[in-house]
């Protein structure tokens, strides 16, 4: 079946809540499936995975979970690690994000790297909001270990990436690395390190001596922004391909989001004057 854009976002949106999401955290999540779905990097597939963890995860979230239990600060290699055990991107990843932002203005460069999180292909929804003047983001990531890697490149300034797609030769799907730059015009000159993603610790070298240093390995499909734009028009006239049972489970989550009536609302719902 087909639905709009925004049919998609409002119904996604409710079956967050329901499952017991935050409102930002349903509305960025929300924006982040919907953005790759518009741009043709089919958010609803990995959606799927997502849905299935949040049901089982959420009783730890409501126990208490904290989102920065998942963080590790490596100072020395200027590295983010975010391990999710298991658990869906969609919980925090806004705020990792966002933190990880913050770290980026008080260190120049540094790089983040995802690990155990089914679902992390999502969070390269989030990039276009992350992304801001003063500020690179360089990303790659796989939806899963069949499909090709997707790097995304933003510039200082940009409202799109250019997009680098390659195929791998690995049956281990390449979580998310992210790299966070600020343009060699604000770094002082003698301050600048390599970010951390071209080292080994950053697990940029592979076992079979590929080093990418998060540049373009083996690039077989190049999209620019004006391409993407094309794609995201086209989307927006033709609509959004989604299964019919998929629609049907976001319809049910968001009936935990409806409130039951009292009779003092009842009273109160008679014709306005």
């Amino acid at each position: 079946m087909k639905v709009s854009a925004n049919e998609l976002h409002s119904k996604l949106e409710k079956a967050l809540l329901g499952l017991g999401l935050t409102q930002a955290a349903a509305k960025d999540a929300s924006d982040m499936v919907c953005w790759l779905t518009l741009y043709g990097f089919d958010g609803i597939a990995t959606l799927k995975t997502s849905l299935d963890l949040l049901e089982h995860c959420l009783t730890n979230v409501s126990a208490g979970t904290s989102p920065m239990s998942a963080l590790q600060w490596d100072a020395d290699t200027r590295t983010l690690s975010v391990d999710t055990q298991g658990g869906s991107a969609l919980l925090f990843g806004n705020l990792w994000l966002e933190y990880s932002k913050s770290l980026a203005t008080q260190h120049d460069e540094i790089a983040v790297l995802f690990e155990n999180c089914p679902d992390v292909f999502l969070l390269m929804g989030y990039l276009p909001t992350l992304q801001s003047p003063g500020l690179d983001i360089d990303a790659r990531a796989q939806q899963s270990a069949t499909s090709p890697i997707t790097y995304f490149k933003f510039r200082s300034g940009m409202k799109l990436p250019d997009v680098w797609q390659a195929s791998m030769d690995s049956d281990v799907r390449e979580s998310l690395t992210v790299c966070l730059t600020r343009p060699p015009t604000r770094i002082a000159e003698g301050s600048r390190r390599e970010i951390s993603v071209r080292k080994k610790a950053a697990a940029d070298t592979k076992t079979d001596g590929r080093t990418s240093e998060m540049g373009i390995t083996g690039a077989e499909y190049h999209q620019t922004a004006a391409e993407l734009n094309t794609v995201y028009e086209q989307k927006l006239k033709t609509g959004i391909d989604i299964d019919s049972d998929l629609w049907d489970q976001l319809k049910h989550y968001g009936l935990a989001t409806l409130v039951e009536a009292d009779d003092a609302s009842r009273m109160g719902a008679g014709p306005s004057d």
